[in-house]
Parts: C-alpha cells; structure tokens; sequence
C-alpha cells in the first residue's frame, strides 16, 4: 500500500542506489534505509512476478527484523495490528530518512478546541498525525436488527462513513472539567478538527471494543466507505477573532497573590502580611471591617484566628481576584484582546501598535494615561520580539511545523482488511487500485479484484483529487 504514495516510491525506490552506496557492504544488512531500499525497488522492479517463475514472491526476512528491531511487540511473533506497524514503518523513515521527508505526503495536524462552559473561553491544542482514526459507532450498529438467512447466517450491520465522522468529529461533553479561572466545576465542551490535510489521507477504522471481561473484541459491521470523500466539514480554523483564549494553568492555583485589591487599603495590606497573616486572611480582615484601619483589622483577625475559611479569599473578592487574574493571564497573551479602539487612537499619535499595546499593559489605568506615559518613556520600550519568544505560558498554542495542506477532496486507491473474527489472530490481504482495476494482495499471491469489499476493511487510502498547496501552520 505504501507504494502507492509517490514519494516513498522516489525515496525507497527510484532513488535506492544512493542509500546502497552511502554504507559499507557489511553494515547494508543491518541499515533501515538499505532494507527498505531493497524490498520497495524489488516490489518495483517487476522480476519477483514474471510468470512461470521459480523466483515470484518476496520474503522480506531482515526488513522485518530491522523495521521491528528494538519493539518488543513487533520483534514477536504475536499477531500485530497493520495500524500500529504502519505507524512504526513511518517512525523509522522519519528517523533514517533527513531529507527529503516521505511521510510528510500523509502527515497532518489534528486540532482539538476546548470550550470551559464556566466562562466560554476556549483552548486550542495540535497535535501531528500520519493515520486519521476514526470511531465506529456500537450504538448505529446495536439499533439494527441482526437478521438471519435460512442457514442462520447472521447478516453484518451497516454503519455509514458520515456516522463514524460524527463519532469522531462530533462536541463530546466533560462533565467533570474544572475551569482554570473561576474553579468551578461547570464542564467543558471538547470538540476536533483537521487542520490540514496531506496529499494521501490514511484512514483507520477503529473496529474493535472492549468486551464485558475487558477483553478486545472485533466488531463484526460493514462500514460505507464511499470511492469519493470531501471532508471540507471538519475542516478546523483555529481560533476566531470572537473567541478568548483559556489559560492552560489554574488561575485560582496561580492566584495566592500577594497584593491588595482594589478597595483594598495596601500599606494595611502590606503591614497585616509583615505580621505573619496570609494575604487572603489580610484581604478577608480589611474587607470586613470595611477598611477602617490596621488595629480594626488585626483585632477582628485574632478574634476569627480558628474559623475554617479564615485562610480563603472572601466570596466577595473572588469575583474581583479572577478578574485580576484574567486581566493578568489576558496582556500577557500574544494574541491579547486590549481594546482595538484605544490601541487605534495611540497609533494615531505616531506610536507603533507594539508601543501602544506596551503601555496599555504598563499603564492600566486608561488611554489618556497611557499617551502621557508614552510621551515621557516611548525610549525606556524594549524592542519588540518575535511571537516564537513572547509565546506566553498560561496560553500558549503548540503548533506544529509546516504541513502541506490542499482541498479536502479525496478518492479510494487501496484499503487493507483483517480477516478472522479476533483482533489477536487472524490473518491481512489488501486491495490496491491500479489503472482504473483493483488487484489483491494476499501474501505472494496477486489477483483482479472484480468485487473488492470496501466495506469489510480496516486501513484505508485515499489520494487527494486535485494538486496541493503548502501554506505556513503559522497560527
């Protein structure tokens, strides 16, 4: 299957001499790109499938030992999952192979979007992925009827590709998620998308579930994979100039702070802390006794001394202590959302928008304030730096290097199935699309495929139906 990606075949195959030449003869046995080499080029090549030959088929004996060499699981001879070796092989060439990058024509970036239902922010996480799996939803295929013919030949469900899209791609709910800003435990809304989409898509299909014993267990359903897929739907943006960014930390964890709030007297503050109080007792103490001075406050501290929540912020501050925070959390942020408007007006008066941005943050108190401040201290400004060296800690968004991206449209060209009933044993065959007819692979045998059954397998792949774009995964 993997001979069907152009660019593993001019890496392995049209270009194999070079990695015969680039290591001496003995140690050729045991390189990984002199084996891939090897087998891809004879796969190739055409002499292992002369007709009437003594010489068909390969055995690729050493590329084995080689691609599985330091995985326990694969250097077995337990039954592998094709998935899982798939994403081994596609290890290895990342690690052998510098440049160019084969596998970079399947790899993609998947992006999860975190909504915190408390305060309607969100996160926004990458991560980087060559096989796109897919859910195959047990509720679709328990609602239908399992029917039997007259020989009592059960009849396999059916489950539509549009199903397991939106068992994957599909708003899942956490119930149990407690938001960084406010602690409260109100949940989360998870929700992922692909953010850029490769050149050969590979699909698994995740036929299998976890038994009443905690055994893995084979789903015995059809799934609909249509000869043509256009998964424009799922296609993911990225943040939205509406939407706010969610710290990744607590803010109720980062926020003992030790500091006044406002209402809050600070040299009172400052002076119930040098006595040893913590400053959410001193905050608690000022508040109550309505800022009337450092004796009222220490007075009323020693008589309350044993409360439980002496030592928690008071409900009343909270509110304003969060607010701080996010405030905090928010001009730290590349992507912050100081007022347009006011940074606008500031470069009206000839500073830049970092300038503009820088003293808003420095300043805090208003515009009018942060122009007087700019006229006086426009000099004392750092430089401004790249966006890779200001990423903030509280919301920062990983994101991974330049992945080829293009039209979502793909068609089928190959797909591999799993015969036999447990996902422990068993045995693989694949169909590969080749000018326009399908061929069957099964070990060394090769055969047409009048009827090849889409709907039986497990690994699908699909090739792009129109030319590529590269575009900067720059956020």
């Amino acid at each position: 299957m993997l001979l069907q990606i152009p660019d593993i075949v001019q890496a392995y195959g049209i270009e194999c001499e070079k990695h015969f030449l680039n290591v001496a003869i003995l140690d050729s046995h045991y390189d990984f790109n002199c084996q891939t080499a090897k087998v891809f080029s004879s796969l190739l090549s055409g002499e292992f499938s002369q007709k009437d030959s003594d010489c068909n088929g390969i055995k690729p004996v050493q590329f084995r030992k080689i691609a599985s060499r330091g995985n326990a699981e694969f250097s077995s001879t337990r039954q592998q999952d094709v998935d899982e070796y798939i994403r081994l092989l596609f290890d290895r060439i990342d690690e052998f192979m510098k440049k160019p990058k084969p596998v970079d024509a399947v790899r993609f970036k998947l992006e999860q979007r975190l909504e915190d239902k408390a305060t309607n922010r969100v996160r926004y996480s990458y991560t980087e992925e060559v096989v796109l799996s897919l859910n195959v939803p047990e509720k679709s295929v328990s609602e239908q009827p399992v029917k039997t013919s007259e020989t009592e030949t059960p009849i396999r469900p059916t489950v539509s590709f549009d199903e397991c899209l939106s068992a994957t791609f599909g708003k899942q709910h956490i119930d149990d998620f407690r938001s960084p800003i406010t602690d409260e435990v109100k949940g989360a809304i998870e929700q992922y998308s692909i953010a850029t989409f490769p050149d050969y898509l590979i699909i698994q299909l995740k036929k299998f579930t976890l038994a009443e014993d905690y055994s893995v267990k084979k789903l015995d359903v059809n799934v609909e994979m249509p000869d043509e897929i256009n998964l424009e739907a799922i296609r993911g943006y990225g943040k939205q100039p509406e939407e706010m960014l969610l710290p990744h930390a607590s803010a109720k964890s980062e926020l003992t702070l030790g500091r006044p709030l406002p209402g809050i007297d600070p040299a009172v503050f400052e002076k119930l802390c040098k006595s040893g109080i913590t400053p959410e007792a001193a905050r608690r103490a000022i508040h109550i006794t309505k800022n009337t001075g450092f004796d009222a406050a220490l007075d009323w501290y020693m008589r309350s001394v044993g409360d439980r929540d002496i030592n928690e912020e008071h409900p009343d501050l909270w509110s304003k202590v969060i607010a701080l925070r996010v405030l905090q959390l928010t001009s730290k942020a590349v992507a912050s959302d100081i007022d347009g408007i006011a940074i606008e007006q500031l470069t009206n008066l000839g500073f830049s928008v970092y300038q503009a941005r820088y003293a808003l943050q420095k300043v805090n108190t208003g515009i009018n304030d942060a122009a007087d401040w700019l006229f006086s201290n426009v000099d004392t400004i750092p430089p401004e730096r790249k966006d890779e060296e200001i990423k903030d800690y509280f919301f920062s968004v990983e994101v991974p290097k330049e992945c080829r991206d293009g039209k979502e449209h793909y068609r089928l060209i190959g797909f591999i199935s799993h015969m036999g009933s447990s996902p422990l044993s068993g045995h693989y065959v694949a169909h590969m699309k080749k000018d326009s007819k399908w061929y069957l692979f099964n070990d060394e045998k090769v055969a047409l495929s009048q009827n090849p059954p889409t709907m039986l397998g497990y690994v699908y792949l699909y090739e792009r139906c129109c030319d590529p774009e590269v575009i900067p995964c720059d956020e």
